[in-house]
């Protein structure tokens, strides 16, 4: 049977997060990720390693937030250049992670190419720099695969019967 993970996350920092993620993405398991209340940041991140792997199910309440994360930078001068050098790669990792979930299952980007849906996220990121959707949009985009309650995520059981 496929492990259940419910999440409500504010995120967190980067690295913490990615050790989740790589956990879930290793598992030989199917999973059914369920997020709570608020998946945010880091935790929007971590939800997508279950693309492929089961489902992501956004609960009717659940806000979802996506944004390029939060730095904070401090050292010596070549320090901080090199740290700087960093966190573009950890943005660049980020947005691979979101433009794939989005491509695969987002209604929104169904016929769009990778660097049409990069672009569309770095506008929305550029414009708002915090993205909030309620449940619906994050399906609708791609960053879940269904809201609990509707069509195929009626309840545990129906999902655990649908990815079965």
């Amino acid at each position: 049977s496929p492990i259940t993970i419910h999440q409500h996350s504010t995120g967190g920092e980067w690295h913490a997060g990615m050790a989740i993620y790589d956990a879930i993405k290793g598992s030989p398991c199917d999973f059914i990720f369920i997020c709570h209340g608020l998946c945010a940041s880091m935790g929007s991140i971590i939800a997508q390693a279950v693309l492929h792997k089961g489902v992501r199910v956004s609960m009717p309440n659940c806000d979802w937030l996506i944004h390029e994360g939060t730095t904070c930078i401090e050292g010596t001068y070549r320090q901080t250049f090199s740290m700087c050098d960093f966190e573009k790669e950890i943005l660049d990792r980020s947005y691979e992670i979101y433009i794939e979930c989005c491509q695969k299952t987002g209604d929104y980007f169904s016929e769009s190419k990778q660097r049409a849906i990069k672009n569309f996220l770095q506008k929305q990121l550029n414009t708002k720099e915090d993205w909030w959707l309620a449940s619906g949009e994050a399906v609708y985009y791609g960053f879940a695969d269904g809201v609990f309650g509707e069509k195929d995520f009626e309840s545990l059981e129906e999902i655990v019967k649908n990815i079965s």
